[in-house]
C-alpha cells in the first residue's frame, strides 16, 4: 500500500513538473534588435510597429532562443505581452515595456513628434 502510495505521489510530480510553461526556463532577456521604427509621427502614425525587433532570452545554463517582438507561438499566443500608453496624438517620448513573464521584462524608449513643429 505504501509502495502505491509512493508511485502515484512520482506521477503526480512528473506530470507537474511536465505541464510547466516554457516561459519559465529563461532568466534573462534583452534587446537582441531595436525595431526600426522608433520615431512617430503626428497624423500619420496611429499604432505601434515593432514587427522587425527581435528579443533575445537565455536560460541559466546559457542557452540562447531569439524571437520576434510581435512573434506568435504555436496555438496563436504572442511570445510577449506588449503593454505601452503612447499617444499617437501627442509629442513626447513613451516607454514600451514587453514582458515575457512577471519578472522577465524589458523597456525600449519610442518618441512621438509633431511634423510641422
Amino acid at each position: 500500500m505504501i509502495r502505491k502510495k509512493w508511485y502515484i505521489l512520482i506521477i503526480i510530480s512528473i506530470l507537474a513538473l511536465s505541464g510547466c510553461d516554457e516561459g519559465l526556463r529563461y532568466n534573462r532577456i534583452e534587446i537582441e534588435k531595436y525595431p526600426s521604427k522608433l520615431v512617430y509621427y503626428i497624423g500619420m502614425d496611429n499604432e505601434l510597429d515593432l514587427s522587425d525587433g527581435k528579443i533575445k532570452l537565455t536560460t541559466i545554463d546559457g542557452t540562447t532562443s531569439i524571437f520576434g517582438i510581435e512573434e506568435l507561438l504555436p496555438g496563436g499566443n504572442r511570445a510577449f505581452e506588449i503593454t505601452h500608453s503612447v499617444d499617437f496624438a501627442k509629442p513626447g517620448f513613451y516607454t514600451v515595456e514587453i514582458r515575457r513573464t512577471s519578472d522577465l521584462s524589458v523597456q525600449l524608449i519610442i518618441q512621438v513628434v509633431d511634423p510641422e513643429s
